[in-house]
């Protein structure tokens, strides 16, 4: 997907990460393995990937936004989700 894009307008300006997904996952006594993997998927390595896909662009042109949002699944789950969101990238 990433290489369409590039191809069709020819850099990223703005990337939005805001896919997020708790999965089902409940707590961490009760989370299988496949629940997790799924919820690191979404939540880590998708934003990961395309921050280094895109990111090397924005850096090299010494322009654009990266903006990574989550969801209140956190705060609604008492705060015992999974995983972190990502933090704020710089080259």
């Amino acid at each position: 997907m990433a290489d369409e894009v590039l191809a069709r307008f020819g850099r990223v300006d703005i990337l939005v990460n805001n896919a997020t997904t708790t999965a089902g996952s409940g707590m961490y006594d009760t989370i299988s393995t496949e629940q997790y993997g799924r919820v690191f998927e979404v939540n880590v390595q998708g934003p990961l990937d395309l921050v280094q896909r895109f990111g090397p662009g924005m850096a090299t042109r010494r322009q654009g936004w990266i903006l990574n949002l989550t969801s209140k699944a956190r705060r609604a789950s008492g705060g015992t989700a999974l995983l972190p969101p990502l933090h704020r990238w710089r080259p």
